[in-house]
């Protein structure tokens, strides 16, 4: 009979595991000796391939390797510190949002280049020192407008701006990057201004990025989509809801074209409907209810309906079929949405109040008071417990039921009255009986 193999040999095993750690030693004693500015390199090229790939976690660890590694190579006043901080300063606050880390990390990388006093060796070091300032003024610039620091915002991009006009005539620069550079300095300027009202000034700055994208770059890119939405919103803020909603029509023409998300879709759906919605044209609630129902339905299959996006689009859609008159439409999607609100924000929450609050006007409007005092006192409870009683919507909501109560009491006291005029007579519902002598008469007589 053949002989059977052994599946552990233990002579094997314990050589292959020999080799794993003599293996794993030596690639730890490469990273070792390997010089500080390779690994660097390396860690910059990790950081941008997350940074691509919007993995922000990682890319935020890589970049803290990089400011630590940075200092290793160049020590603590040199420009390329100051870039390592600024880079991770960006980050924190495109990828992350967090605009408390990010200004942190840009005033070190501020305090490092106003100290900074050697003039760049090449043409390729001043580049990059240019380019470093450029990067640093822009994220600074950014995050103030995030934080409504609006003065010393503007100063960051203007002087973003004024390095950029020393960066163009430097060899090795491409009219290409400048153009880039000038495009996202241009929408943050929009942004600024819009954050300030400056309405006709946001617009014009949009307008001006979307000739550069334009000239520069494909006609129907994914930066445009960009560009068009925040130029529409600012328009609908000055009233011009018919070039507010060309530009949004604009935008979700490209996005098609380019084989887009079910996410993309439902959101710019969803602009389009609060476009048309606010332009109170004639003839268009087949179009808004379209819009509206790509968006929920978009947000649904992506997200699921217990996603605080799709909830806040159902909300939407809602107080616009209300609006329109279809309350039975709303009322059935706002009870579908219910358990969904108390499990995503929880039961004592602004969105239930809400919730409750626009199902007690839909009962209200059908003529069923009793109904809408019970939908209403309930609102107003969470109401009380979330903001107390002198809020504003608390009292709002505290008048309402007031004025229900009332109006409940003299309905409850015109049907009682009522009910005693349709009441028989007292006799004629007492027994009457014959007494002695042949004679009816009531026992009471």
């Amino acid at each position: 009979s053949e002989t059977s193999v052994p599946s552990y040999t233990p002579g094997i095993n314990r050589r292959s595991a020999r080799t794993r750690r003599k293996l794993r030693n030596g690639l730890v004693e490469a990273a070792i000796m390997q010089p500080p500015e390779d690994r660097l390199m390396e860690s910059e090229m990790r950081a941008k391939v997350y940074i691509t790939n919007q993995e922000a976690d990682l890319a935020i660890k890589e970049l803290v390797r990089c400011t630590a590694l940075a200092r290793i190579c160049y020590g603590d006043h040199h420009w390329k510190l100051a870039r390592a901080h600024s880079n991770l300063a960006k980050e924190y606050f495109h990828l992350k949002g967090l605009p408390i880390q990010a200004i942190e990390q840009a005033e070190k990388a501020h305090g490092i280049l106003l100290a900074y006093s050697q003039l760049p060796a090449s043409d390729e070091e001043k580049r990059e020192f240019l380019r470093c300032l450029i990067a640093h003024f822009h994220t600074m610039g950014r995050v103030l407008t995030a934080q409504q620091k609006i003065k010393p915002a503007e100063q960051s991009l203007n002087k973003a701006a004024k390095v950029l006009e020393e960066l163009s005539p430097v060899n090795g620069v491409s009219h290409e990057e400048v153009t880039k550079i000038k495009i996202e300095l241009t929408l943050s300027y929009a942004r600024l201004y819009q954050k300030q009202k400056r309405t006709a000034e946001a617009i014009s700055n949009y307008q001006q990025a979307l000739s550069l994208l334009q000239s520069e770059l494909e006609e129907k890119c994914t930066e445009r989509i960009t560009v068009l939405r925040d130029m529409a919103t600012a328009e609908q803020v000055q009233g011009d809801h018919e070039s507010a909603i060309q530009h949004l029509l604009q935008a979700h023409s490209i996005l098609l074209s380019k084989d887009p998300s079910r996410e993309e879709t439902a959101e710019i759906a969803h602009s389009l409907a609060q476009a048309y919605a606010a332009s109170k044209k004639e003839g268009v609630n087949g179009v808004i209810e379209k819009y509206y129902e790509d968006s929920v339905s978009g947000y649904k299959e992506v997200l699921g309906l217990e996603n605080s996006k799709c909830l806040a689009v159902l909300d939407d859609y809602c107080q616009f079929l209300i609006l329109i008159g279809k309350h039975k439409q709303a009322a059935v999607l706002l009870l579908d949405s219910l358990e969904s609100k108390k499990s995503t924000f929880g039961e004592l929450s602004a969105e239930v109040a809400e919730t409750y609050r626009l199902l007690g006007g839909i009962e209200l409007a059908q003529g069923d008071q009793k109904r809408a005092h019970h939908k209403l006192k309930k609102c107003l409870e969470i109401q009380i417990l979330l903001y107390g009683s002198q809020h504003a919507k608390t009292r709002a909501s505290q008048q309402t039921l007031d004025l229900l109560s009332k109006s409940l009491e003299v309905v409850g006291k015109e049907r009682k009255s009522d009910t005693l005029r349709e009441r028989p007579p007292f006799c004629a519902v007492v027994p009457q009986h014959s007494v002695p002598g042949g004679v009816k008469t009531n026992i009471y007589d």
